[in-house]
């Protein structure tokens, strides 16, 4: 399990190795930036050994919106954000 509070990211790859045996949860508690959003901009994502089944994204602050945006932003997994909202604007 890997904990964060915020994300804020423009122009930034996210490597993920593992195996196939490996699940990775990452939980993300802090309100977001700004007016609570939590920015994947022109973001991608790189798998080694990983399938994105294996991976869960857990938003858990109350009115929180993740915004995934560019089209080259390229983001894999689950997402969850049962308390807010998840906008995939232009995204891959």
């Amino acid at each position: 399990m890997i904990c964060i509070n915020n994300i804020n990211l423009s122009s930034a790859t996210i490597t993920i190795q593992g195996g196939p045996s490996d699940t990775f949860i990452f939980n993300v508690t802090g309100p977001g930036w700004g007016a609570g959003v939590h920015i994947l901009n022109n973001v991608k994502t790189t798998l080694v050994g990983v399938a994105p089944s294996q991976i869960l994204w857990n938003v858990t602050a109350m009115g929180t919106t993740v915004d995934a945006f560019k089209l080259t932003t390229r983001i894999v997994g689950t997402w969850l954000v049962p308390n807010g909202s998840f906008i995939l604007d232009k995204a891959r």
